[in-house]
């Protein structure tokens, strides 16, 4: 499972400060953001330059959430933002965009999820909807899955290791959905009593999973 290939690469710390746009100057001296260290923590260096059609901008005033890293390719990273949306780096870090599709270029983004061995297929969790897209961030689908419920969001995904078609996500309600065909459809396959924060499927028998509420 991809969230698993984070601790195979070197660390990326996060420092998660304020709130900001991205337009502007690189603030250089800013203390947030993303951080990256290649030499086991010895010394960190911050990877925040963003281009956006402003120029350069820095997303060191953003609140990190999450970062996931391509399994095939660990020059590929995805960081999801409390109130920003999604920004992508193809250069490991060193400079971050944004994806095409406005949708993704704001509010805040639960989970992400990268295909364990397609890396150009990456599903994203926001408010309601699983995005999906299938070219590298150039155009992504919102319909993938959709609830209907207000109040009721998508929080975390999980992609199954060994067969990439069957993918899990788990809702603010408690209840996992399944889908055995890559988000064609879906069905609930457990309910919890309380929001579901974590899916981990087990590295030898991707059958063996763990829901954290």
């Amino acid at each position: 499972m991809s969230k698993f290939s984070k601790m195979l690469i070197p660390a990326l710390a996060l420092i998660l400060l304020g709130h900001g746009c991205f337009g502007g100057k690189v603030a250089p001296t800013a203390d947030g953001g993303v951080f990256r260290t290649g030499d086991a923590g010895e010394n960190f260096v911050q990877m925040n330059t963003i281009s956006t059609d402003q120029g350069l901008g820095s997303i060191s005033g953003t609140d990190i959430r999450v970062i996931e890293i391509d399994p095939q390719d660990n020059t590929v990273m995805y960081v999801g933002t409390l109130e920003n949306g999604m920004v992508f780096t193809e250069n490991s870090g060193n400079t971050w965009r944004q994806p095409r599709t406005s949708a993704l270029m704001s509010g805040s983004i639960n989970d992400i999820e990268v295909h364990p061995t397609e890396t150009c297929t990456v599903y994203i969790a926001k408010l309601s909807r699983l995005y999906k897209t299938e070219d590298c961030s150039r155009s992504y689908d919102n319909e993938v899955f959709v609830e209907s419920r207000a109040n009721v969001y998508v929080r975390r995904i999980a992609v199954d290791w060994f067969n990439p078609d069957v993918v899990y996500i788990g809702l603010s309600s408690g209840e996992l959905f399944k889908t055995e065909d890559a988000g064609d459809t879906w069905q609930k396959i457990f309910s919890a009593g309380e929001a579901i924060t974590e899916i981990i499927l087990n590295l030898t028998d991707s059958r063996n999973i763990l829901i954290g509420t």
